[in-house]
């Protein structure tokens, strides 16, 4: 859904409850696209339950090698070069530790679509500015909103250090 979103807001379509009204071709063709896809799913995977029933029984110490294995073939033969199964180990080590630290992947995502839309915003202010960072603090509410984001990428940490330390809120245990 937030790529779904990312997606509207970068071509100009404003999401929301006026979609229907405004640009009724997109919402009846988005709609339409996930029954399509719904019905030509169900095709192929009817007959494969018995195999994803076997998949699940494997064991997760014998599945993720294999796993490593089919990605890295895959990422390598798209464009026979190795910088792409580089890139491939990167992100999935990245992926690995926002897992690890309990980082929501959804923010992530939605960063990633919406990050050249923030360059551009970031630019513009500091041009405004004539390049001087303080514009990004001079009212309060950004100085609270740059406080609270701090605290939001730094929260999973701290919750993983209280968790060693045995020192985790009674509410969560």
């Amino acid at each position: 859904m937030a790529l779904l979103i990312g997606a509207f807001m970068i071509h100009g379509i404003i999401p929301g409850p006026f979609i229907l009204e405004k640009q009724p071709q997109i919402f009846w063709g988005i709609v339409t696209s996930m029954y399509v896809g719904n019905i030509i799913l169900l095709i192929p995977n009817i007959p494969l339950i018995k195999c994803f029933v076997r998949i699940m029984e494997v064991p997760i110490p014998w599945l993720s090698p294999l796993l490593i294995i089919v990605c890295t073939i895959g990422s390598f033969s798209i464009n026979n070069n190795p910088m792409d199964m580089l890139v491939l180990y990167v992100f999935g080590t990245i992926g690995y530790f926002t897992r690890r630290f309990d980082y929501e992947p959804v923010p992530l995502v939605l960063g990633c679509v919406l990050g050249q839309r923030l360059e551009k915003s970031i630019q513009q202010s500091l041009i405004r500015s004539q390049g001087s960072p303080s514009i990004f603090f001079d009212r309060s509410i950004s100085r609270l909103l740059f406080i609270a984001a701090i605290l939001m990428i730094f929260s999973p940490l701290h919750k993983n250090l209280l968790k060693r330390q045995g020192l985790e809120p009674a509410l969560h245990k």
